[in-house]
């Protein structure tokens, strides 16, 4: 299905971050190449096929080579020229090259003035977890398309795309709140009893932080339930589906053979075989009982 909408999420995901916004998303110093699927766009840092080629750059850079020779063959004192022009095109090409195969770094270009629209989640847990959720969000999108006409389909992409946005909400108020666990737990006590004022505020803190870390986790774990959910039923239902379509076609089938040509139904050669059979016997006893002459 080809949407025609807006894009909803835009998401990029590189080696050290993953970027998750409702704001087009920029790349810089390198390359990328970008996936379009429901309402979301997919941003992955990498050789990016645009832009100038360097292979043209190669091509001509070999042949000014070539017309250096052959002026320097006639005795022209101009062949340094097309010698060094392809020396320069040659280094082009080859910075070209690498910059094309140099993998971007994915940028929010509004992350300091609209951050509410714009997550970030840099640790390796709350990666996967984003990444078992978008792996279910197009295994969901992927079934829309055999939906249509039973779901809004355009409503149901931008659904799953602010489905996908909560859940990197969530995931990266957990990075958060883990981080400051660990930090409380790095900050130590200094030295302190625990009978004293600020270490016991101190642990309380980190109580409640655990109990906030607990109840994130319960979130995540529920956010993919539902998407998982979701993927499975759709794809069930296309299963079912394709099934009863299988069977219509069977029973089309069936009611096309029927009766004559399903087994157990009558056969005129066996029925006619019997008619002789008996014409044959009657006519046999008429000759044993009057003679050869009927």
């Amino acid at each position: 299905m080809t949407a025609l909408h807006p894009p909803a999420l835009y998401i990029g995901h590189d080696r050290a971050v993953t970027v998750v916004s409702a704001q087009p998303l920029k790349v810089e110093n390198g390359g990328a190449r970008t996936y379009r699927w429901g309402s979301v766009v997919e941003i992955v840092p990498g050789g990016s096929p645009d832009g100038l080629k360097p292979r043209p750059l190669l091509i001509l850079s070999i042949l000014l080579f070539v017309a250096s020779a052959g002026i320097a063959a006639l005795g022209s004192m101009w062949a340094w020229f097309p010698a060094l022009a392809g020396a320069v095109l040659l280094v082009a090409s080859g910075q070209l090259e690498g910059e094309r195969r140099r993998p971007g770094a994915i940028l929010a270009p509004n992350f300091d003035r609209e951050a509410e629209q714009t997550c970030l989640l840099s640790e390796h847990r709350e990666r996967n977890d984003f990444w078992a959720g978008l792996t279910l969000g197009k295994r969901v999108c992927q079934t829309l398309p055999e939906l249509a006409g039973m779901v809004d389909t355009d409503a149901a992409e931008r659904l799953l795309a602010s489905a996908l946005f909560d859940l990197a909400k969530v995931l990266q108020r957990r990075q958060e709140v883990r981080g400051l666990v660990t930090e409380l737990d790095q900050h130590g006590r200094h030295g302190l009893p625990a009978s004293n004022p600020a270490v016991r505020k101190l642990l309380a803190q980190r109580q409640r932080l655990t109990e906030a870390l607990s109840s994130l986790d319960a979130d995540v774990a529920r956010r993919l339930a539902g998407l998982e959910a979701t993927a499975v039923a759709s794809e069930n239902f296309l299963r079912e589906r394709e099934i009863h379509r299988m069977a219509t076609r069977v029973d089309l089938t069936l009611a096309s053979l029927a009766p004559t040509d399903l087994p157990g139904a009558p056969d005129s050669g066996l029925e006619l075989a019997d008619e002789v059979e008996a014409v044959l016997t009657v006519y046999r006893e008429l000759n044993e009982r009057y003679g050869a002459g009927i």
